[in-house]
């Protein structure tokens, strides 16, 4: 389980961000490394994007209860600013599209990457094709 945040950036999240991108690379060599050991172990990578499940909210708002309001102090209305608008038009009221991707992963093994909702993965598909 990653997210779609290991491929584009968060600002202020950086530490966030990149343990999930580790969690890909070390998806992408483990599977390599079981293709060459010929083994029959399937493995898949859950991404999912944001959802309103609380979890959003409260991972940027902890980011506040360090020096972050003392180091950015003049920015911070703005940096929240920027954050509540990005909740509001990204995240997904309804889970089922990633519930619906995590099923298909557990009964299939014909996908190595499992993405939801599917706005935002064409979203990382087109920041990888810009980057």
């Amino acid at each position: 389980m990653s997210s779609m945040a290991g491929i584009i950036p968060i600002p202020f999240l950086g530490s966030y961000c990149s343990t999930k991108a580790s969690i890909i690379k070390l998806s992408e060599c483990l599977k390599k490394e079981l293709k060459i050991l010929n083994s029959n172990i399937k493995i898949c990578l859950i991404e999912p994007g944001m959802y309103k499940t609380g979890f959003n909210k409260v991972m940027f708002d902890n980011k506040y209860n360090t020096n972050f309001d003392l180091l950015f102090k003049e920015e911070l209305e703005l940096i929240r600013k920027k954050e509540n608008i990005m909740m509001f038009f990204l995240e997904k009221k309804k889970l089922n599209s990633i519930v619906k991707q995590i099923i298909k992963a557990i009964e299939t093994d014909k996908k190595f990457i499992y993405r939801s909702p599917i706005l935002q993965s064409i979203g990382v598909k087109i920041y990888n094709i810009l980057n």
